[in-house]
């Protein structure tokens, strides 16, 4: 997806959930492997399918961009090319930026809590987005002042 012109975006991988993917989809095929040559176990091929769905779920998030602009801030996996998250504009109180802890959120990857939900990738400053419903975002990337600040030239350019 390309930005628009007045859009500040960054992509930001995320080591650990790329290393995982690939150790849950090499495991998956290894698993398949065993099941083809010893025999049709329906158990195994649960094995097999819960190790390419977890290995699709931690793919999704091993590489987001992050696009804020005059329409909002959209976070997109870049593997699966799909939005994981998106948020008008309007839909938006306040934001800021923080400093977060993987453990605070309890792993990386696309998290959810009671009343907040975030795309953590790394430990370091997050761009962390009020929103009207009484929400939070966060979104883990070096530059959040620099994405927090294209948020708030966005919504001044828009009269928000």
């Amino acid at each position: 997806m390309a930005a628009a012109p007045d859009a500040w975006q960054t992509t930001v991988t995320s080591r650990v959930l790329s290393v995982t993917s690939v150790v849950l989809a090499a495991a998956a095929a290894v698993v398949l492997a065993y099941w083809l040559a010893v025999g049709q176990n329906v158990d195994l091929l649960v094995v097999v399918i819960a190790l390419i769905v977890v290995a699709a779920f931690s793919a999704s998030c091993a590489r987001v961009r992050v696009t804020v602009g005059s329409t909002g801030v959209v976070v997109d996996s870049v593997v699966l090319g799909f939005p994981l998250a998106q948020f008008a504009l309007d839909d938006i109180a306040d934001a800021w930026v923080d400093l977060v802890s993987v453990g605070s959120w309890y792993g990386w990857g696309y998290r959810a809590t009671l009343g907040a939900s975030g795309v953590i990738l790394q430990r370091g400053p997050g761009l962390v987005l009020s929103l009207v419903s009484g929400k939070e975002f966060t979104v883990t990337l070096p530059s959040a002042g620099a994405a927090l600040a294209a948020l708030e030239a966005a919504a001044d350019a828009r009269g928000v």
